[in-house]
């Protein structure tokens, strides 16, 4: 299934306004589709396009390793080069926060109560960003919203079994963070709160997103 940002968040994530990617999609440069006034742009595109953060990139397992650590937890890294570096870019999480984007892959989804009801009740599922930002101390409210962290693997089937919708995340009322390969989050109910301020600080609402830096400036030693 293709995953779709509007033209706004197409143009945040690109550096760019919103003008040029509506240009760039009539050109057939960045694919897309357009419903009534709307673009949808497809994210993967959007994905290729964004221009790289300099520096020594982060692996999957790197990313939740310094999260763990950020969090207070002990990350199961046991050689001592891969600790120094941890610590070091632990000082300025902030400045990371876009290469901690690895940790996951988000996509956004209109689902009915039933589909809803099930993921709470399931325990892969782990709540984050506004699911949990009163938890955390955060003013953020978006009770019609359900989002966390799911195995990618689960969430193929269950996307599947109630077909869920992908859609922009600007009316999506659930947005999954799909994690593949080993799950650094079993047995939680709700993620380490420098993970929950990343989920804010990524959101397509500026006030979420100011929420979220806040936080993380907070968290940071």
């Amino acid at each position: 299934m293709n995953q779709f940002l509007s033209s706004a968040e197409a143009a945040r994530s690109l550096g760019v306004n919103d003008s040029r990617v509506r240009q760039l999609a009539r050109q057939g440069r960045l694919p897309s589709q357009k419903v009534g006034s709307r673009w949808l742009i497809e994210a993967r595109a959007v994905s290729r396009r964004r221009p790289r953060p300099s520096g020594r990139p982060l692996s999957p397992s790197s990313a939740w390793a310094l999260l763990l650590l950020a969090s207070g937890e002990e990350p199961q890294v046991t050689n001592s080069r891969a600790r120094r570096r941890l610590a070091k870019r632990l000082a300025s999480l902030p400045k990371e926060a876009e290469r901690l984007s690895v940790r996951a892959e988000s996509r956004w989804f209109r689902a009915d109560e039933r589909a809803l009801a099930d993921l709470r009740k399931d325990p892969d599922f782990i709540r984050s960003g506004v699911s949990v930002s009163e938890e955390y101390g955060v003013d953020i409210q978006a009770p019609n919203v359900v989002e966390g962290y799911y195995p990618q693997h689960k969430l193929d089937r269950f996307s599947y079994r109630y077909a869920l919708r992908p859609v922009s995340e600007e009316v999506a009322n659930l947005i999954v963070h799909s994690v593949g390969g080993r799950f650094p989050l079993a047995g939680r109910t709700r993620v380490p709160a420098p993970v929950a301020a990343l989920d804010l600080l990524e959101s397509h609402d500026e006030r979420t997103r100011r929420a979220g830096a806040k936080l993380l400036r907070e968290l940071t030693p």
